[in-house]
């Protein structure tokens, strides 16, 4: 009896185990564990009430990398997001159709992010359940390299050579017109208001009205300024400044994506007379001491 006993205790935690790993290797990753390999097969699970998952992968530039994900009984979607999380790619399949396939060419080193979403997922209607992800890979046979920094900090660069170069962090003197002016408006007392964003003015190398015809982002500069340095009474529409700006390069790819800060503005116009100079922040000036008053008395008395 008491080894039949033991044969079935045997039989139990066999099973049990079993049913545990299966269970474990279908449910979501850890986070800390989502990135994907080249050739190896991932297994996932997709909770119906979020009706995502995600993953990354790691590419080196110039990478062709081929993803594959197998849903049970539901349509995926399958997006892929650079490290900027920037939508680059993306791919949905007809109805009835549980496979989704893509291709993609990695043109920098880093990480993508591969969100698997169902197609058909809802608040109301959640859809979900068990899928595997597969990525098949060919590298370069050459590692391509990201370009040089080609500025150097303090020279007079154009708008568009500012923003086709990835800048170190450096100050470049620059010039144009201002074609948008943009100020946060006040949020009133005890108020909710949504976050904005940050005082900045568009600078162009032609003026409002040809700007207007013009649809590519990169002849613009978008220019951040500091309100307590500056205020929307030192800047004209559609005035011609020449700008000193501060530059740091914030892309984790190999496009550039700069972000520029003002330092200084001056008017090409000589009637601009408050664009002439650039404010500065107001110094408090120190509380003199009971002998430095006692001395100002004395010279009165004189």
């Amino acid at each position: 009896m008491r080894y039949i006993f033991l044969s079935l205790s045997l039989i139990f935690f066999t099973v049990s185990t079993v049913d545990t790993i299966f269970a474990t290797e279908l449910t979501a990753q850890d986070p800390k564990d989502q990135h994907l390999s080249s050739g190896v097969t991932r297994h996932f699970y997709v909770e119906p009430q979020r009706g995502e998952e995600a993953f990354y992968y790691k590419a080196l530039n110039g990478e062709y990398f081929e993803i594959t994900v197998k849903a049970d009984d539901w349509i995926p979607t399958l997006s892929v997001l650079n490290a900027n999380g920037e939508l680059v790619d993306y791919k949905r399949n007809s109805e009835n159709d549980f496979v989704v396939k893509m291709q993609h060419t990695a043109s920098y080193e880093g990480d993508f992010t591969l969100f698997v979403r169902s197609k058909d997922h809802s608040y109301d209607t959640p859809i979900g359940g068990t899928a595997s992800i597969y990525i098949k890979s060919k590298k370069p046979k050459s590692v391509i390299l990201p370009p040089e920094h080609s500025l150097v900090s303090g020279e007079f660069y154009t708008i568009t050579e500012l923003q086709k170069h990835r800048s170190p962090e450096a100050a470049y003197e620059t010039e144009g017109f201002i074609v948008r002016l943009y100020e946060c408006p006040p949020c009133p007392k005890d108020a909710l208001c949504e976050a904005c964003a940050p005082n900045h003015i568009q600078i162009s190398e032609v003026d409002l009205k040809k700007a207007a015809l013009i649809n590519d982002p990169g002849k613009f500069l978008t220019v951040y300024y500091d309100p307590l340095l500056f205020s929307d009474k030192h800047f004209v529409l559609n005035e011609k400044y020449h700008f000193t700006v501060n530059a740091k390069n914030t892309s984790r790819t190999n496009e550039p994506h700069n972000n520029f800060s003002l330092v200084s503005m001056k008017s090409f116009n000589p009637s601009q007379i408050d664009s002439e100079e650039t404010p500065h922040r107001p110094q408090v000036q120190p509380q003199s001491g009971m002998w430095q008053r006692l001395q100002l008395w004395w010279k009165s008395l004189w």
